[in-house]
Parts: C-alpha cells; sequence; structure tokens
C-alpha cells in the first residue's frame, strides 16, 4: 500500500485525468458542514450519530442487512437516550440530527476523496487502500489468534 502512494505519478502510463472538485460542490459541502456545527452536537451525540449513518442496510448486496438494521437501530435508540438529559427542552433534536445526517448522502465520495485524500494519497484509488488495509489487519489478528491457540 505504501509502495502505491509513494511511487504515484512514476508509472510508465498515462494515467486518467481527473476532474476537480466543483466550487458548487465544495459549497454544498461546507452548507453541510456549517448546519452540522450550528447543531453543536456533543461528542456522544455524534459517536451515537456515527454508529446510525455506518450500520446501512440499504447497500445493495450487502449481506445480513437484518443485522445490520438492528444495529442502525440501536445505535438510534442510544442516540436518542442521549439526547433526553442533555437537551430536554429541545424535543425535535433527535429529528434535526437524523435529517441532517441524510444530506451526507448527497455529498459524492469522490469529492471526500479529492479534498482530503487526493494530496496524500496521489492516484491510489482509496477503497483499494481501505480494502489493503483491512485484509492486512485481519490477516493479523487471524495470524495472532493461531498464535495464542497453539
Amino acid at each position: 500500500m505504501l509502495k502505491k502512494i509513494l511511487l504515484d505519478g512514476q508509472s510508465e502510463g498515462q494515467e486518467p485525468e481527473r476532474t476537480q472538485p466543483t466550487l458548487a460542490a465544495v459549497q454544498q459541502l461546507q452548507c453541510c458542514l456549517n448546519t452540522f456545527w450550528s447543531l453543536d452536537v456533543s461528542p456522544k451525540e455524534y459517536a451515537y450519530l456515527r454508529g446510525a449513518i455506518l450500520f446501512n442496510p440499504d447497500i445493495p448486496g450487502l449481506r445480513a442487512c437484518l443485522y445490520i438494521e438492528s444495529l442502525q437501530q440501536e445505535a438510534q435508540r442510544a442516540l436518542q437516550e442521549v439526547l433526553q438529559p442533555l437537551h430536554p427542552e429541545e424535543q425535535g433534536r433527535f429529528a434535526r440530527i437524523l435529517l441532517m445526517s441524510s444530506t451526507l448522502k448527497s455529498i459524492p465520495p469522490a469529492l471526500i476523496t479529492d479534498l482530503f485524500f487526493r494530496p496524500i494519497i496521489g492516484n491510489a484509488d482509496i477503497m483499494e487502500l481501505i480494502a489493503e488495509m483491512l485484509y492486512e489487519i485481519t490477516g493479523r489478528q487471524l495470524a495472532a489468534a493461531a498464535r495464542m491457540a497453539c
């Protein structure tokens, strides 16, 4: 993985030209972030919101959809339980936070990659890098478990 990042741009083949993020897309991201910042989400709220967003059962081809959906519901329930004592005067806060989080779907993943990761990873495919890291970590855990079993 490190080799792909460090040697980027030194390959003999021509890389396809990437389009630069548009001003409209960047402004859309800024608007989304400003809205989140205006909610002043606490670290606890953010942790449960992150779980509610990441455990998304609506991904095509996903296995164990019911299990993922139950994790999402659990994260949403936990978020609601955290909100009650933190913001008892704001009855609609849970709905507002979930509505704001749905705006994240309108932000293209390529925009996030281009703005925040492209300067670091170059033209390497971020999905490929993430998969490689995941398999590397999983492989290490399996190797460690095998050593402990012996």
